[in-house]
């Protein structure tokens, strides 16, 4: 399970490991770029790698990530074109 969020600093984040740590005890392979992305790999490619190769992609929707995949920056592009297909299969 690949969790996808947004970077919105502290509280949030910290939030988002403890949610992580506790779908992982329960018994779900977590994906996490905090946990699994390579030294020097990019968010993006990381993004790519793990969309592709996740059974399933939990996706922490915030007002901050719904303004990122609605278009307001350049990350939105690769979120929707490579986390819209593996929900959509």
């Amino acid at each position: 399970m690949l969790v996808s969020y947004s970077w919105e600093g502290g509280h949030h984040e910290q939030w988002v490991l403890q949610l992580a740590t506790r779908i992982r005890r329960v018994g779900f392979d977590v994906r996490l770029d905090r946990w699994h992305r390579e030294n020097r790999e990019s968010l993006t490619g990381f993004m790519e790698r793990e969309a592709r190769e996740a059974d399933c992609i939990l996706t922490i929707l915030t007002p901050r990530y719904a303004e990122r995949a609605g278009g307001a920056s350049d990350a939105s592009v690769w979120r929707c074109a490579t986390i819209g297909p593996p929900v959509v299969r």
